[in-house]
């Protein structure tokens, strides 16, 4: 079976709609971290990838399906920062 390149999966995935660098905090077993992470917006997936100060490549630690997203108000009751959770 033959590998596919990094290069060749980037391009199936069609044109890049927004490309940036977003701090991103995720949950590990032990205690919340964070850290800046490459963030690639598709049509269909957001691709998150840590890089280096060095020359080697990106990892990608992420690819989340926008199939069935939603985009929600900030203030929907929802979530650590709403305002029914008394932050304002």
């Amino acid at each position: 079976m033959q590998a596919i390149s990094r290069a060749l999966v980037f391009r199936l995935l069609g044109h890049v709609l927004v490309c940036g660098v977003l701090h991103v905090a995720y949950q590990t077993p032990e205690r919340p971290k964070g850290q800046y992470m490459v963030c690639v917006l598709y049509k269909s997936c957001l691709v998150l990838a840590t890089a280096s100060r060095f020359l080697t490549p990106y990892n990608v630690v992420a690819s989340i399906a926008l199939a069935n997203g939603s985009i929600d108000d900030s203030d929907n009751g929802r979530g650590t920062l709403s305002s029914s959770r008394g932050a304002h």
